[in-house]
């Protein structure tokens, strides 16, 4: 994009996306798409794309995206959440790049990046025929309380921190949904009403399965996406700002990186799944992509 488009806005960059599906043919989007850049990308379902990137002191790029030259992007994220229809059927994806810092991440929000793709990266793998769903949702919390406890975010024994539900201030979703002919396709079958195939385990902390969209076992041919994140929400966290289980002062180094989500559509084959979403999400490929030099 470097060099043929100059972003500097979110509605910009929807614009660019927009565009480009319909240079593809494809005409219609599968829903609002969501685009949010800093910390507005702690909010899930922002859909105003309205406000200009964060500008401040940083070290130019040599990419030509700002449309004045005498001001320089300040280092944040670009969370874009958007994918076109095809044939009927509806898309869903989500990436996350660096803007500013010359198109690198900064140290916190790298780190946080590849915490969500560990969490991605380890749920695609475990995606197979009769694993239930809430299992798979399970081992996403299990890696982010793992990867929070590593960078000291979160403090304590992982058994305990786990039990305590408070990652569920920072992964306030679901990890994903059916896809079909509606983005959400279809809420009815995906989570019955009367459903026993819910796991024992999941009673155990039923913080983590509020929003779940999907509450059954996967099964052969079916399409759902596998769409982790971690955010830094005030809202959300300020119930648990006093747990003794989050480190504040660490909290606050990461707060301004806002939230990463990453999401892959999946088909369920006989043994695990085929990835269907095609653009790569690797940290060198994206900041490649952001500093112009792909």
């Amino acid at each position: 994009m470097p060099h043929q488009w100059r972003i500097s806005k979110e509605a910009e960059a929807e614009a660019v996306f927009v565009a480009s599906c319909r240079r593809e043919g494809a005409l219609h989007q599968a829903y609002l798409p969501i685009v949010a850049a800093s910390t507005r990308a702690s909010t899930l379902h922002y859909c105003c794309n309205d406000k200009e990137f964060l500008w401040g002191p940083d070290t130019p790029s040599t990419a030509d995206i700002a449309h004045d030259h005498n001001h320089c992007l300040a280092p944040q994220v670009l969370l874009i959440d958007a994918s076109c229809e095809w044939r009927n059927y509806a898309s869903d994806i989500t990436r996350v790049t660096p803007v500013g810092n010359g198109g690198k991440f900064t140290k916190e929000a790298r780190e946080i990046y590849e915490t969500v793709l560990k969490m991605q990266m380890a749920c695609i793998e475990a995606a197979k025929p009769s694993v239930h769903w809430d299992t798979l949702h399970l081992k996403s919390h299990e890696i982010l309380v793992q990867e929070l406890l590593k960078l000291g975010i979160l403090q304590g024994e992982f058994k305990t921190v786990l039990e305590s539900g408070v990652s569920a201030a920072f992964y306030p979703h679901g990890l994903g949904h059916s896809l079909g002919m509606d983005v959400h396709d279809v809420p009815s079958a995906s989570k019955p009403s009367e459903n026993k195939t819910i796991p024992a385990e999941s009673s155990k902390n039923p913080e983590f399965y509020r929003y779940l969209r999907l509450r059954l076992p996967l099964e052969k041919h079916m399409v759902v996406t596998i769409e982790p994140g971690c955010y830094f929400s005030p809202y959300q966290l300020a119930p648990v700002r006093n747990s003794p289980y989050i480190n504040a002062e660490v909290l606050g180094r990461y707060e301004s990186v806002g939230g990463v989500r990453i999401e892959d559509v999946v088909s369920i084959t006989e043994n695990g799944c085929d990835v269907l979403t095609t653009v790569r999400k690797d940290v060198e490929w994206l900041e490649a992509a952001a500093s112009g030099s792909l």
